[in-house]
């Protein structure tokens, strides 16, 4: 379990990586209006996070994360916490910051929590624990944005990354699932197709007649 004194420090870069990255496109996630990385505006509308979505924040801690979320951006606020002395220490936080009604803290293991209702998931976990919950994140609704302090996801690779104060911060989209068979309209012609899908890439194959195999 961690302790209070032991992970202030890091779930303070957390918090302000959330506000940074907003203003580079990834917390635009979370409402940040100016961008430190001009050239990602055009983009940042892939990860804007609207007031009443819902925000998880696995490894939540103290819950300073998730009082970030419902002060700042107005959304829907849980975290998933197993040590019992970060909840309470969360719970008296959200009592302060009169944020209790809108914040809801789960006291247990992250592994068994349903978090598959978050239209954002905050992550700040070694990298063989996102590894472990990637099958239960690509389950979830595509679209979903994933953003994790400092550590991957294996071999798949975020979408958008920032840093701030020397740290990483990675965003990923949770992508549709396309792999299988599927049937092409061309003019009045249904040509089958079968994608491979790889997180978020897709390669197919499409099958015309005597021209065979073509790559997509």
């Amino acid at each position: 379990d961690w302790s209070s004194d032991v992970c202030s420090s890091d779930l303070e870069v957390k918090r302000g990586l959330l506000d940074h990255l907003g203003a580079v496109t990834l917390l635009d996630s979370l409402g940040a209006s100016e961008g430190l990385m001009s050239r990602s505006a055009s983009r940042a509308g892939d990860a804007e996070i609207k007031p009443g979505e819902t925000v998880f924040d696995l490894g939540a801690g103290d819950g300073r994360v998730l009082v970030a979320a419902v002060e700042k951006y107005h959304a829907k606020a849980v975290g998933v916490e197993i040590s019992p002395k970060l909840v309470k220490t969360a719970q008296a936080r959200f009592e302060r910051a009169g944020v209790a009604d809108s914040v809801r803290m789960i006291e247990g293991d992250l592994f068994q929590t349903d978090f598959s209702q978050a239209t954002v998931l905050t992550l700040y976990l070694l990298t063989d624990l996102n590894v472990r919950l990637r099958p239960k994140i690509l389950q979830m609704k595509p679209g979903t944005r994933v953003v994790s302090h400092q550590f991957r996801m294996g071999d798949w690779e975020p979408d958008r990354t920032v840093r701030y104060d020397d740290r990483p911060a990675y965003l990923w989209i949770v992508p549709a699932r396309v792999a299988g068979n599927w049937l092409l309209s061309v003019g009045n012609e249904q040509l089958p197709m079968t994608l491979q899908q790889n997180f978020q890439t897709a390669e197919g194959r499409i099958t015309r007649g005597e021209i065979g195999r073509a790559h997509v």
